[in-house]
């Protein structure tokens, strides 16, 4: 296991001149190196240091920066799909597979010949983020139907809110926000989430809020959670979720249990 970088099998490749020059010079110019390393940043591409012909060692190079012969310049989303998982990363070269054509299959749908060199993966759990071990964890989608909007987070613990609310900010805001209890030990709906999201209804699964341990966010005693409904799918059962005009939602609950009424 590496932190932050790794040594790579050294291979040969040709540097678009404009990622040497920031992009300001230097297209259709090509200088040749030799990729040596690389680095991971959580939530960053993937990027490559470069021994260069001129003696020069370029770093902070990502994917579409290298070909092996003049060709038209590729986009970074096509050619890598994810960003890095975490800042610790383990480099193989799986001995059967190495040197070996492939085809590769690119997110544009196009697939182009290959050869393989390694294998990047990702590892500690301190760092890791992005991953799910259950169907509903570490999920989540934006629905929209007109200005009503419906969020639903799976079971993400309060790290990765903070990282969605750094990233996106207001645009996370629901009138509905869908999210279950995070795993034993890790807390979410945290304060600084559900002041951004500003849900006017939240709908729990699995715990009742009353013996929730991962809640990071006492309702009783906050008076600024008070124009937010609270729903416990262990009482209200299935729920029918309406859009209305004006992004506002109808909410209907199939039954209640312990004689609670709507």
């Amino acid at each position: 296991m590496a932190f932050l970088n790794n040594n790579t099998p050294n291979f040969k490749v040709l540097v678009r001149n404009e990622f040497l020059f920031n992009q300001e010079k230097g297209h259709g110019e090509y200088t040749p190196g030799w990729v040596v390393n690389l680095r991971t940043v959580k939530g960053m591409a993937v990027t490559f240091c470069v021994l260069l012909e001129n003696g020069v060692l370029f770093t902070g190079l990502p994917i579409n920066a290298f070909c092996t012969k003049p060709c038209d310049k590729q986009s970074l989303s096509d050619l890598e799909l994810w960003d890095c998982l975490s800042y610790d990363n383990n480099l193989i070269e799986m001995n059967l597979l190495k040197g070996m054509n492939c085809s590769v299959f690119l997110k544009n749908k196009t697939k182009e010949l290959a050869r393989y060199l390694f294998t990047i993966d990702f590892c500690n759990s301190s760092t890791l983020s992005g991953l799910s071990e259950t169907p509903n964890e570490w999920k989540m989608f934006l629905w929209e139907h007109g200005r009503a909007r419906l969020l639903w987070a799976g079971s993400i613990p309060a790290e990765v809110e903070k990282e969605l609310v750094l990233l996106h900010g207001s645009d996370l805001q629901a009138g509905i926000l869908v999210q279950g209890p995070a795993k034993v030990g890790q807390p979410n709906l945290t304060r600084e989430w559900l002041e951004v999201v500003q849900p006017k209804t939240i709908i729990r699964w699995s715990r009742a809020f009353e013996e929730d341990a991962s809640l990071s966010v006492d309702f009783s005693d906050w008076a600024w959670t008070e124009e937010m409904e609270l729903l416990q799918l262990e009482k209200t059962g299935c729920l029918t979720l309406r859009p209305e005009e004006g992004g506002n939602w109808k909410v209907e609950k199939w039954k209640e249990k312990d004689g609670d009424e709507d």
